[in-house]
């Protein structure tokens, strides 16, 4: 046996040891110890497509040249490219199931089909005593188990500001079952070989919604806005970058960077909806830049465990040269508050948009 003061000596080093690696700060992009490791080249890839995303755009004609491609990229790797997106198209049928009064504004209790055997269950707010079309906000729920009922708030407060408001909900979490969580948790890996994407069933049951908002004689089509949280964060960056009619947007807790998600981790708990089907090796940033310039404000939280606040600043400075082009840079806009994921501890994201879409 070892003597007593030789076996202290070894403990205390194994203690001093295991201390010092507690306290190590944690790498954005680790080190590993064989190159041919799987989140080696996971990490390298994806910091490849962040550096590279709009390295290559230098000016205005350039981006406008290469603009249209994008976009029908990015509807394709939302497995949209069979669909009317870019056409026009007929308003989607609705159904009225009911229609409640509230003071200063109504509430219209409604389903549309966005096709074929695919119903969007929705509510639409409209102010009393409009005197003239008025402004139009699509407010996408996020991934809350009640929808319509969780976020009501929102549509609430933008109705008793003077806009009309429709709120819809996405397919899984509210009345219309289905899947997002295909390949994430059920290991349905051949959703990647039909090209399908959930978040592309969203998009499109977006884009239908706001067919129904220009169909109706209390709305301003020159001034729709699109916001939402988390799910609907995410697609309040996909339907401005293809739905011109959107002209200004905010995006709360909805992307980063695919380096800051893919090498810090927080994509692990993501829904499918959260990203396309990345074929043509995109990132956030050149999905926001399709937006510019119109007015977009990414909204972010400090302490969001799905989104670190670094990697959502590195998807404003990667599109902040696009905005530069246009000389519209006062059009993009990031804000942050403290918080995990959410509005912010204190709610600071609402007033702040409800302000801007006030002014855009």
């Amino acid at each position: 046996m070892l003597p007593t003061s030789v076996r202290l000596i070894v403990l205390i080093g194994i203690f001093c040891f295991e201390l010092k690696a507690q306290i190590q700060p944690a790498a954005i992009n680790p080190l590993f110890d064989q190159a041919n490791h799987i989140r080696s080249y996971l990490n390298t890839v994806a910091g490849a497509i962040t550096y590279n995303s709009l390295a290559d755009v230098t000016s205005l004609s350039q981006w406008q040249s290469q603009r249209e491609q994008r976009v029908s990229e990015l509807v394709e790797m939302l497995g949209l490219q069979d669909h009317s997106v870019l056409q026009n198209r007929i308003p989607p049928p609705v159904t009225i199931t009911g229609v409640m009064q509230q003071d200063g504004y109504r509430i219209v209790k409604l389903y549309y089909q966005s096709q074929p055997d695919l119903y969007v269950p929705a509510n639409l707010y409209i102010p009393d005593s409009l005197s003239q079309p008025a402004p139009a906000i699509l407010y996408v729920c996020g991934h809350s188990h009640t929808q319509k009922h969780h976020y009501q708030s929102h549509a609430r407060s933008f109705a008793e500001n003077g806009f009309v408001c429709l709120i819809i909900e996405t397919i899984q979490r509210g009345e219309v079952k289905g899947e997002h969580l295909g390949a994430e948790s059920l290991g349905w890996f051949h959703w990647y070989s039909k090209g399908y994407n959930p978040g592309g069933v969203e998009v499109w049951n977006g884009i239908r919604g706001i067919d129904l908002l220009c169909q109706l004689p209390e709305v301003d089509t020159s001034r729709i806005g699109v916001t939402g949280i988390s799910g609907g964060g995410s697609q309040s960056w996909y339907l401005p970058a293809i739905d011109p009619r959107i002209k200004g947007a905010v995006a709360v807790d909805g992307a980063a960077t695919v380096e800051g998600q893919i090498c810090q981790r927080t994509i692990d708990d993501h829904c499918d909806c959260m990203m396309p089907v990345n074929t043509y090796g995109i990132d956030f940033s050149d999905i926001g830049a399709l937006i510019a310039p119109r007015p977009f404000v990414i909204a972010q939280t400090t302490d969001d465990g799905y989104y670190s606040i670094e990697a959502v600043r590195a998807l404003y400075d990667r599109m902040n040269p696009i905005y530069n082009l246009y000389g519209r840079s006062h059009n993009l806009r990031l804000i942050e508050a403290p918080g995990g994921h959410g509005y912010g501890n204190m709610e600071e994201f609402r007033p702040w948009i409800l302000s801007f879409f006030s002014k855009n």
